[in-house]
């Protein structure tokens, strides 16, 4: 439920438009598509934000993207000169991978990382194009034996594999919405790092920084930064 509400409720501001990291999967990288278990696209027709939805997805980005947990793709950063190269590493990387690609030949059984389930509109439109699709993505010894499995009297069996949703990482910390209210601790911390900027560099005006401050006055900085921010209460100004 956490990590549903962190991907659903947290809101970040692009170009003046306001997107969570779900809007921004479902409704920029694939689209504008249906969300898994959802019933409509994520932008209605008139969103101002559907025209900025990709036209023609890559969907190897499934490869790519990770949400925090065990069974989800692994962390790694991409570049725009090397993109599709990098593109067809991961899905390889990720098919090769026995726990999301698993072929039992002798049950002619092909078992599939859920994100094959969920996102089965964006891979194929029937289980034949489903394993061309992997066919593409595999090194020569597990192309090779899911040909042999398809060449068979009868066509292989496609199953998925349980989900493991627990967190891929050590040491961290649980998210909480709370977590996200602005302070005088995250105020000063931002001021100091834009005093540090030089002159003209930045422009930012923040306003209702927090319910614990009064009303307040614009305060000028040397790097250009024009802050609307309040005076402490004695219990923040202390912390």
């Amino acid at each position: 439920m956490a990590r549903t509400k962190f991907f659903s409720g947290v809101s970040f501001n692009v170009g003046g438009y306001e997107f969570t990291f779900s809007s921004w999967e479902h409704g920029i990288l694939r689209g504008n598509r249906t969300p898994p278990h959802a019933v409509n696209p994520c932008f209605p027709k008139k969103d101002p934000r559907a025209q900025f939805a990709v036209k023609n997805p890559d969907f190897r980005f499934h490869f790519a993207l990770n949400c925090g947990a065990k069974s989800c793709p692994p962390v790694n950063s991409y570049s725009v000169k090397d993109f599709d190269e990098e593109m067809r590493l991961v899905a390889q990387s990720f098919c090769e991978d026995d726990s999301n690609v698993m072929l039992d030949k002798k049950a002619n059984e092909v078992r599939l990382n859920k994100i094959f389930s969920w996102y089965r509109p964006d891979f194929a439109g029937s289980n034949e194009e489903l394993l061309d699709f992997l066919s593409k993505h595999l090194r020569a010894l597990k192309q090779q034996t899911l040909g042999h499995m398809r060449n068979g009297s009868s066509a292989p069996k496609i199953t998925y594999l349980p989900y493991d949703w627990s967190t891929n990482s050590k040491n961290h910390l649980k998210f909480h919405a709370n977590c996200l209210n602005t302070n005088s601790r995250t105020v000063k911390a931002f001021l100091r790092k834009a005093e540090e900027l030089p002159k003209g560099s930045l422009s930012v005006k923040v306003e209702d920084v927090s319910s614990n401050y009064s009303q307040s006055t614009d305060t000028s900085y040397d790097s250009d930064l024009r802050v609307r921010m309040a005076n402490l209460t004695t219990a923040d100004a202390t912390a």
